[in-house]
């Protein structure tokens, strides 16, 4: 037979990483000094027979040189709000640690050492890790093992918007009572006074004026719906002046969102190309407009919540006749300013949906074609022949989209429908269904993000989320305290524990590890050992965290609490109890575009004193409404965690 060469992998196919099968710790006795090598190798065993030594003489001193086990490190990260996918934070974090890692080699990624994925079991419970090796310079890696306190499944579907708007109005009643006078906060044995956080309570209340609007324009269109219904006939107060008077206003705001979303876009842009020298007139403008345009819009949602109920009640008291009684907005801005408006805010969207929708579809087209073209000239010369019918099959497919949608943009560009009493185009009326998709959209943000935070973070009031707050913690709870027990022969496989909490899951660690050290202290109040959580856990790194905005908005304040009250509060968080805790360092990363996150005042004394929070502004999360979430894509975050891992 010929010799057949083996297979040389492709390396643009080659996996990353290493998958590796759980192995369970042998328990078999090893074999008895007296049996046959060659049997056991036989038998396939494991454990390798040596021939018996001849014994030393007793006076021979024997020395045992046993190297100590090199040191493992443990990071434990919990997620934050809104829709997480399975092990998505696990992958974010250590793909993070690992260009961090391939910048401090000077190196591609490619070329570090392949991260191995395991399933261990720790007790009766199973966890998945990510292993890697990092680079402590002079030829020295650590082993740093990732795990992930994973929650987001316990909160999916438990949550409606009415229950997002009452913790809303909740937080912005409480956060306006405790902005009345000085905010007091038990910290380290002393009950001092804090400036009140004015800036929180005027972005809550401006998120509820914005919510407010929305509800508003919203109930404005299913009244119109409901009204034009085919099985009844169109009440007194359903004029077309009325439908124009709501499209007008309804014009305004999606105008205003309209200019939003694309100075989100420049930014976005600004942030894809910001290494480009040429780009610096984008981040120029990029900024401020976003302010501009985010204020404005904020403008035109509430503005929009108070004039409709308005406009409504004028045309509800107006004489049944359209022509008696003018459009309102007409009357306050001018016929002329209206009219032009609303044809130049139609033409202008119109002609920007088609950009976008006929953009899509060519970048998607030349994609398709990309990706056939590549694969028949890839294929063998057997195969061509399908794969030619193949793409004939889908440019037929994709030549008769089109024709669909060219055909039906004609008809509707020469019908005239009806709405109310008025026949006009169905242009005019395009901002009415896009209106309902931005509600839909900010609705799903709503119950995703904050609503996430209406689970765990309710006021001290009986509620209905308790139980589901008490599962999150002890899902989270479970894994983190699995990683400090997890031992190696007798001794705790991990030397240092690093503690990282983004967003929401910032809190979730928080309490976390205030709960692992109180089971610590009791431990060893009952002469136990603990996991000497304090001793081995090395850093406590926030990103993105509202824990300041939650002290301040759902504290009790004036008569409603005492200092002893706040003192038994604070005897279940470690970390604001003893400053002795605090020697454990704390590190917190925010950005000041980031309307969640801020700066950590409140876990520290008002003075200036040691040991405090160390937060550190992002310069690189500098994009509004996204800054949030541009901490897992920026350097700050791994240099960091890489710093401390290494170091």
């Amino acid at each position: 037979m010929a010799n057949v060469p083996p297979v040389q992998p492709d390396p643009s196919q080659t996996a990353r990483y290493k998958v590796v099968q759980p192995t369970p710790l042998s328990t078999t006795p090893p074999t008895p000094a007296n049996t046959d090598p060659a049997e056991v190798a036989g038998n396939g065993a494991e454990y390798r027979i040596e021939a018996p030594q001849a014994a030393r003489p007793a006076a021979a001193a024997v020395e045992l040189q046993i190297s100590p086990p090199a040191p493992k490190f443990a990071v434990f990260v919990a997620h934050g709000m809104g829709q997480q996918i399975p092990f998505q934070t696990l992958d974010q974090i250590a793909e993070g640690l690992r260009q961090e890692d391939a910048r401090q080699r000077g190196c591609s990624i490619d070329q570090l050492p392949a991260p191995t994925v395991r399933v261990i079991e720790i007790g009766e419970e199973k966890f998945q890790r990510i292993e890697l090796k990092l680079s402590a310079g002079q030829n020295v890696e650590r082993e740093v093992h990732v795990y992930e306190g994973y929650w987001a499944p316990l909160t999916e579907g438990q949550v409606t918007i009415r229950d997002v708007i009452v913790f809303l109005f909740q937080a912005g009643l409480n956060g306006l009572a405790n902005a009345t006078s000085s905010f007091k906060r038990w910290v380290f044995g002393q009950y001092p006074s804090f400036p009140p956080e004015i800036n929180t309570v005027i972005y809550l209340l401006t998120t509820l004026g914005v919510v407010a609007g929305l509800v508003v324009m919203n109930a404005a269109i299913a009244a119109v719906a409901a009204a034009r219904s085919p099985f009844m006939t169109p009440p007194a107060w359903l004029t077309s002046n009325l439908v124009a008077d709501l499209t007008t206003t309804f014009n305004f705001f999606i105008a205003c969102v309209s200019a939003l979303a694309i100075s989100l876009l420049l930014a976005l842009l600004d942030r894809t190309l910001r290494r480009k020298d040429w780009i610096r007139a984008i981040r120029f403008v990029s900024a401020p407009l976003s302010v501009a345009t985010f204020i404005l819009t904020i403008f035109a949602a509430i503005l929009a919540g108070v004039a409709i109920p308005l406009i409504f009640y004028r045309h509800f008291n107006a004489p049944s006749t359209p022509e008696i009684w003018p459009e309102v907005l007409k009357g306050y801005l001018g016929g002329g300013f209206v009219s032009e408006f609303n044809d130049k805010f139609t033409f202008a969207l119109v002609i920007l949906l088609a950009i976008f929708a006929g953009g899509s579809l060519i970048v998607w087209v030349g994609k398709v074609l990309y990706l056939l073209l590549k694969d028949l000239f890839s294929s063998k010369e057997g195969e061509k022949g399908k794969k030619w019918f193949s793409l004939l099959v889908q440019l037929a497919f994709i030549a008769l989209l089109a024709l669909v949608g060219v055909e039906a943009f004609s008809l509707i560009g020469k019908s005239d429908h009806g709405l109310g009493n008025v026949v006009t185009h169905p242009w005019d009326f395009i901002s009415w269904p896009l209106l309902v998709a931005v509600s839909a959209l900010v609705r799903n943000l709503l119950v995703q993000y904050v609503g996430d935070v209406a689970v765990y973070v309710t006021p001290h009031t009986l509620d209905r989320f308790n139980q589901l707050r008490t599962a999150i913690r002890e899902c989270v709870g479970k894994t983190a305290s699995a990683v400090y027990s997890a031992k190696d022969g007798g001794r705790a496989e991990y030397d240092q524990v690093f503690v990282v909490g983004h967003s929401l899951g910032s809190v979730i660690v928080y309490d976390t590890l205030n709960q692992l050290l109180l089971d610590d202290e009791l431990a060893t109040a009952q002469g136990q050992s603990g996991m000497d959580v304090f001793d081995r856990t090395r850093l406590l790194l926030t990103f993105g965290s509202p824990l300041d905005k939650i002290a301040f908005l759902f504290a009790l304040q004036k008569n409603k609490t005492t200092e002893a009250r706040e003192a038994v509060v604070a005897s279940n968080q470690p970390l604001v109890r003893d400053p002795r805790y605090r020697q454990l360092p704390w590190i917190n990363l925010y950005s000041r575009w980031d309307i969640i996150s801020g700066s950590l005042d409140l876990y520290d004394l008002p003075q200036p004193a040691q040991p405090r929070v160390m937060n550190t502004p992002d310069p690189e999360a500098a994009t509004l409404l996204v800054a949030h979430t541009e901490y897992w894509g920026n350097r700050l975050l791994f240099s960091t965690l890489h710093s401390k891992l290494t170091n």
